[in-house]
């Protein structure tokens, strides 16, 4: 191995690691989204591959650049994470340091390549997978764009 592939591995680990540590609350939700997107890629190939529609470079272009738009929601969510309790704090106002953005968004993403995964596995196999699955992650899906507030709700078919 050369002395740049050798200075550019060790470079990278140490940004890395810096970046494992310095976001180590987020590890898991990153981990989490990086796994559902691989899946949802690798099903889909198979998928493609299995149900005879083959393989075309502009669906999978188009499906590259769908993960790395997830990606840059993450890293919106990270921000606003770090951002608000930053600015809030030199604003005088106490805010708990939570994960709320950054959450919400990898679970969403996680959710919605979840759904994906199931539809690649059910449209490779003619339906290995139940269809109640699918229907709960969808009211889920539905949930989360809603915000979850459904106390209205209840409270209108209480009255």
């Amino acid at each position: 191995m050369s002395k740049f592939w050798e200075a550019l591995e060790y470079i990278l680990a140490l940004i890395g690691g810096a970046m494992a540590v310095y976001f180590k609350q987020y590890t898991l939700l990153y981990v989490m989204v990086g796994v559902a997107a691989l899946l949802d890629l690798a099903t889909g190939v198979i998928a493609a591959v299995l149900d005879g529609t083959g393989l075309s470079s502009s669906i999978a272009r188009r499906g590259l650049l769908k993960k790395v738009m997830l990606l840059l929601a993450v890293a919106l969510g990270t921000f606003l994470d770090i951002l608000l309790p930053f600015v809030a704090e030199r604003a005088g106002i106490h805010l708990n340091e939570t994960l709320i953005f950054s959450s919400i968004v990898c679970g969403y993403i996680c959710v919605t390549e979840s759904i994906s995964i199931i539809e690649n596995i059910y449209r490779a196999t003619g339906g290995a997978i139940p269809q109640w699955i699918m229907k709960i992650l969808k009211k889920y899906k539905e949930d989360l764009e809603k915000g979850g507030d459904n106390s209205g709700d209840h409270q209108d078919k209480q009255n």
